[in-house]
């Protein structure tokens, strides 16, 4: 027997238990572009030495724990593109058994969220491909990684994580205090954003993108008469900000304290930061940061995934992460 079985658009409707049973010595398997709706418990039992394994294009909605219990030496899964119009259901346990798959190809797929857990069992996972997504969270590498996918893999999105990790904008504009919390609730260690060098704010400039993006940074003592030489800034957790790229070209940081040509009085002690200016459409953002009043709704929120938690001498022992109290 070949060690290849190419049944690529073949118009199944279905797979019957133990189809695969006197098939031992298949190592690649196309299933692509039929029209298999389900993936039962052990539905490629047999397949052994299986390596490859392509579902794509099918209408697979509901993918059963233990779908792939038996394929001990697979290393690659294509189920991308199986569902737009329909919800795909991808069961707690359903990669169960498969400790040896490197890659992993999801995209294009109607999937409205990953349950806890779903991704347990890929301990040797390397890459996930979640680019095309459909639904109306807009999943991406963020959700993966709350769901318990190893933060070693490498992953791809719709928003380009793979140029921006470990940073993460929101697709909403908020204030600071609904960004903070917004970070926090994707769990995977989230927090709104602490940038520690040069390579990590351009990274964080791609995730922003064109938009203005909440910092996790605050102006710590001083009033709205402190110039900004004098001004003191730390990162929420309390950590040092030893890394900073204020527009020094504007003045950054700088507070307003003046009255207007008809008399009226400003007075705006910012006490926050963004990087990029006031919201600006369509220009990326240029990643030079600026201070900011932390109720005012205009910027969306930047989150940083799996940072250390830092030690602040035995006084205040370990920060926590922003937005944990």
């Amino acid at each position: 027997m070949s060690d290849g079985l190419d049944l690529f658009k073949s118009g199944i409707k279905g797979i019957a238990p133990g189809a695969f049973e006197n098939m031992d010595q298949l190592e690649r398997l196309d299933l692509g572009r039929n029209e298999l709706t389900e993936l039962k418990a052990s539905t490629f039992r047999g397949l052994r030495r299986l390596r490859e394994l392509t579902l794509r294009a099918n209408d697979i909605r509901e993918i059963a724990a233990g779908a792939f219990l038996g394929l001990r030496a697979l290393e690659f899964l294509d189920l991308s593109d199986n569902t737009r119009n329909h919800e795909t259901d991808l069961k707690p346990g359903c990669f169960a058994g498969l400790g040896k798959l490197r890659e992993l190809k999801l995209g294009h797929n109607y999937i409205n969220s990953f349950q806890d857990g779903v991704f347990r069992d890929l301990t040797s996972l390397e890459m996930l491909d979640l680019k095309g997504m459909w639904g109306y969270v807009g999943l991406g590498c963020v959700h993966a990684f709350a769901a318990g996918l190893s933060t070693a893999v490498a992953c791809s999105d719709n928003y380009n994580y793979e140029q921006t990790a470990p940073f993460f904008a929101g697709n909403y504009r908020m204030d600071y205090a609904q960004a903070v919390s917004y970070c926090a609730s994707l769990g995977a260690g989230a927090e709104i954003a602490v940038i520690e060098s040069a390579d990590e704010n351009e990274r964080a400039r791609r995730a922003c993108g064109r938009s203005a993006c909440w910092l996790g940074l605050e102006e710590v003592g001083g009033d709205v008469s402190t110039p900004a030489e004098s001004q003191i800034w730390r990162w929420c957790d309390g950590s040092e900000a030893a890394y900073l790229n204020w527009d020094l070209a504007q003045g950054e940081p700088q507070n307003k304290n003046k009255t207007s040509g008809n008399g009226e009085r400003w007075i705006f002690d910012k006490r926050n930061a963004i990087m990029n200016c006031c919201g600006t459409t369509d220009v990326d953002s240029d990643g030079e940061w600026r201070a900011f009043l932390g109720e005012w709704e205009d910027a969306k929120p930047l989150c940083r995934l799996f940072r250390p938690r830092v030690w602040l001498g035995w006084h205040n022992q370990w920060g926590s992460h922003c937005g944990t109290g």
